[in-house]
């Protein structure tokens, strides 16, 4: 079968595409993972991970739980209002 002349073409220039968007996402997904569990949690991070953890055991994911008792208070560090 007799390609056309720009098809070859298109063909290479997605390829390189396809690897570029490789090393990207492993250069991102390494920056993102580089100290993943490198640390003790600091302050009341526990708490967060204790409520999350809950949240994907229960899957009640509007109201957090901590300790099967619902909490909606906020970190000291968080943004938006003091009120939500």
């Amino acid at each position: 079968m007799i390609e056309p002349t720009g098809a070859s073409t298109a063909r290479t220039a997605g390829h390189g595409r396809g690897l570029e968007a490789l090393l990207v996402f492993v250069i991102v997904l390494g920056a993102c993972l580089w100290r993943l569990g490198g640390g003790p949690l600091a302050g009341t991070e526990a708490h967060r991970a204790i409520g999350a953890h809950q949240m994907a055991e229960s899957g009640q994911w509007l109201v957090p739980q901590l300790w099967d008792q619902p909490t909606t208070r906020r970190s000291n560090g968080s943004c938006g209002p003091s009120w939500a």
